[in-house]
């Protein structure tokens, strides 16, 4: 294992690919954040970037030509917007002594860097849900029946958010984001339990599955965020909150090219800005000594901004649950 020398700071690439498997199962079962706004990687942690106007999605230029003609060309041009990354990161402090006591149990490293891991997805999470289920980014709608009761008509609720996205900006939405009370009270649906179980065995079963809801409503996804959070202070008795409030939904047109080929110019609901130059990874790892303490800190960290790309691509349902 390495040793910086104390108060010398390493990066710790053997620390971190173990956490990243473990980053990758918190994605995968608690955490929807980054399907929703999805990472751009970016080597700047603040700059302009490029906003397609509606008018170059909608409006139809003259393409007509004479035999002798120029062809006409497009003259609209790129609207701007601003983003500037964020560092966070956390640290937590490693002793000697815990550390040779518990070797039998545990990699004390390892489990150090899990809870951070955790903490920042969380906190990751809760940013992002903040910026998604937000009346301020979005105008609210709220629904005639609310989700929670069984003779709801979700259905023609989605029906109408799509045609209200298709009008705004040509596209159609296929993802629909919602909290995991909301998400089991939807599980109960009459009209889709009547659609679906003619040709799904999904409802004996009990719960319905995400893709079972998604084919229902015509969706190539249903987002559950079911990750919650203290809402208390620290030094006060725990009280669990949901980091996806219940009373929203959110259908919205989600980015499929992410990373560091990402189209910056699709169409979508958001992404998450990324700084590769200080943070080239979602979860980077890193340690140092503290010889007065006779401990090592593992540290995790990345820079990252959450932001809203279109918001005429998104169509925020409120009053889905009691």
């Amino acid at each position: 294992m390495p040793a910086p020398a104390s108060g010398h700071t390493i990066q710790r690439p053997d620390l971190g690919a173990m956490l990243k498997e473990y980053q990758d199962e918190e994605a995968q079962t608690k955490f929807i954040g980054l399907r929703v706004l999805p990472l751009f990687v970016t080597p700047s942690d603040a700059s302009d970037y490029p906003i397609m106007p509606r008018e170059a999605l909608l409006k139809l230029p003259r393409t007509e030509r004479g035999p002798r003609g120029t062809y006409a060309r497009d003259d609209w041009e790129f609207e701007l917007a601003q983003y500037s990354t964020q560092e966070h990161g956390l640290e937590e402090v490693v002793s000697d002594k815990e550390a040779r006591l518990y070797l039998r149990y545990l990699q004390a490293e390892l489990v150090a860097g899990r809870r951070i891991v955790s903490k920042l997805l969380r906190s990751l999470e809760k940013r992002i849900a903040a910026a998604v289920f937000n009346i301020t980014n979005f105008t609210v709608h709220n629904v005639g029946t609310e989700w929670d009761n069984a003779a709801a008509d979700i259905l023609t609720d989605i029906v109408t958010g799509k045609a209200a996205v298709r009008a705004a900006v040509g596209i159609i939405p296929d993802t629909l984001v919602v909290g995991y009370d909301t998400y089991i009270k939807m599980s109960y649906n009459t009209a889709m339990i009547a659609q679906i179980k003619y040709v799904s065995t999904a409802v004996e079963e009990g719960i319905l599955p995400p893709s079972v809801l998604a084919r229902f409503l015509g969706l190539k996804q249903v987002l559950v965020g079911d990750a919650i959070y203290d809402s208390a202070g620290k030094g006060l008795a725990t009280t669990a909150a949901e980091i996806w409030d219940h009373e929203y939904a959110m259908l919205c047109r989600v980015a499929e090219s992410t990373g560091s080929t990402a189209d910056i110019l699709e169409p979508c609901i958001g992404r998450t800005f990324m700084w590769n130059v200080d943070s080239p990874n979602l979860i980077n790892t890193e340690a140092y000594r503290e010889e007065q303490r006779r401990s090592g800190v593992v540290r995790v960290r990345h820079e990252l901004i959450e932001q809203i790309f279109y918001a005429d691509c998104g169509y925020l349902f409120g009053n889905v649950h009691t």
